[in-house]
């Protein structure tokens, strides 16, 4: 019984930071304070959504490929330093 008190209390603090959220966004954008960057055109929520979801998926693969990366350079520095070593 005890668990279902605490997802209520969930819920309601997960409501209330929903509401608040959107409260700020409905206030920000009366106010035209959601364009960030001048140069852009403003852009809603779901667009910001995708833009964070891709800029962290970016980020990711880099993280990911940034080993394997530098793996490859210090092979291709090995080959090099053992051609050199074959045309001496």
């Amino acid at each position: 019984m005890r668990q279902h008190g605490r997802i209520e209390v969930l819920t309601v603090d997960a409501r209330i930071v929903i509401a608040s959220v959107d409260t700020y966004l409905r206030f920000a954008e009366a106010v035209d304070r959601l364009e960030l960057q001048p140069a852009q055109e403003p852009v809603g929520l779901p667009e910001l959504g995708e833009r964070a979801i891709e800029s962290t998926a970016k980020r990711v693969v880099e993280n990911k490929l940034e080993g394997p990366a530098e793996k490859v350079k210090d092979v291709i520095a090995a080959v090099r330093g053992r051609r050199r070593d074959d045309d001496g």
